[in-house]
């Protein structure tokens, strides 16, 4: 069965033709089902009488939060009503996963025995992390040989099933591997495969709920729409929620002003508020002058996708060059055309791919196109000009070459 799933996941990455429809497609997130479709029976377990038992952890502070009544029911339907083992919500930095997970966490902590908190943002290993887990679901002490991390595994499965757990995991993206497109963990961090898999994979009553910039590639095979394994991806917010934004910062701007800057940075919550308070102090609150000036990206925005960037793949940041030199929506035939040093077509699909799932790229409206978000492009062709600059300065051309400029 493993080895279907494996060679269905290798259909996905690599199938050229999977990938143009799914580009072409408008995006809808999954509609709710009835319970009765799911493929095997959710226990059910009695509110419990004196309230859920909480570890907040790290949990952040949201004091606004803007929309997303539309993600937060959909959380809630997949969890309580249809049982979902594990549920990812995955989008770019600083789109509002954490906290879109820390309200869903509260709202719904009610329905469970237990709710269970932790960062991965500083990478503790996966003994640490289940041993921690296990201190909260049984506070007696427990007798664990050090790094017995399976049996340690057999124990949380047993919590998992016997009472209704609600684990919430934020920043997975900490684990994974930087530099290839496939989502896999860095060394050392491998028990977090077997965790994944096997709450996947395995019967209980619980939730595992992580938020996530990349997709971890252990859950890939496993995730569907019939599945108790689910993903949802986080976009920008809606219209409403960015004018709720911008009006608490007492922006002044009429509506295509607004729209404009909503526009620039895709609706990115973080970026609205770095922004937000750049034109309240520097611009007296007014967005057009701010827009006149034509800066994008800047200071804290900057390093934001100097993070992201980062973690790319030599293959995904120079299919990004070639989008940010283009400008405009391309397939994947006119991608290949324009490579000043040919590559394998199914190595430019999966960087393709690998991008879409970080949310750096979007559909254009011809079908099968693609093409960088705005704030993306801006930030890229900086990047861009700037490397080309310094080569300049050092006498290569390396650059210049490799994207014939």
């Amino acid at each position: 069965m493993r080895a279907f799933w494996q060679a269905a996941h290798q259909k996905v990455l690599l199938d050229e033709s999977w990938l143009s429809a799914l580009l072409s497609q408008p995006p809808s997130p999954p509609a709710p089902r009835p319970v009765e479709e799911l493929r095997s029976p959710i226990p059910v377990f009695a509110p419990p009488a004196g309230g859920p038992r909480v570890d907040w952890g790290d949990a952040l502070d949201v004091p606004s939060f803007y929309g997303r009544e539309q993600e937060l029911a959909l959380l809630s339907h997949w969890v309580l009503q249809e049982g979902c083992r594990v549920v990812s919500v995955l989008g770019m930095g600083g789109i509002g996963k954490s906290a879109l997970v820390v309200n869903a966490m509260r709202r719904m902590a009610v329905h469970f025995h237990v709710v269970i908190f932790r960062s991965l943002r500083d990478a503790p290993a996966c003994e640490t992390l289940v041993e921690e887990c296990l201190k909260v679901l049984a506070p007696q002490p427990l007798n664990l040989a050090p790094a017995d991390l399976e049996h340690c595994l057999s124990l949380l499965l047993k919590h998992l099933r016997e009472q209704r757990v609600l684990l919430v995991l934020d920043n997975l993206e900490s684990l994974l591997s930087e530099g290839e497109v496939r989502g896999h963990l860095r060394p050392g961090y491998e028990g977090y495969a077997r965790l994944l898999r096997r709450v996947g994979e395995t019967g209980h009553s619980s939730c595992l709920l992580l938020t996530s910039r990349e997709k971890p590639a252990e859950l890939r095979a496993l995730e569907g729409s019939r599945s108790p394994v689910r993903v949802l991806r986080l976009v920008g917010l809606e219209a409403a929620a960015c004018e709720q934004l911008l009006a608490e910062h007492e922006l002044v701007g009429s509506p295509e002003e607004q729209a404009r800057l909503v526009e620039a940075y895709m609706g990115n919550p973080l970026a609205l508020n770095i922004v937000a308070e750049t034109i309240a102090d520097l611009f007296g609150g007014a967005i057009g002058p701010f827009l006149q000036e034509g800066m994008v990206v800047f200071g804290n925005i900057a390093e934001l996708l100097d993070e992201q960037f980062a973690r790319l793949s030599a293959l995904e940041q120079m299919v990004l060059s070639w989008l940010a030199i283009m400008r405009e929506p391309v397939t994947l035939e006119e991608l290949l055309a324009v490579l000043v040093m040919p590559l394998p077509r199914v190595q430019v699909l999966e960087a393709v791919d690998g991008l879409r799932r970080r949310s750096l790229i979007e559909r254009g409206q011809r079908p099968g196109s693609f093409t960088l978000q705005s704030v993306v492009l801006d930030y890229v062709t900086a990047h861009l000009v700037e490397r080309v600059v310094g080569e300049i300065q050092q006498g290569w051309l390396s650059l210049l070459i490799q994207h014939g400029l």
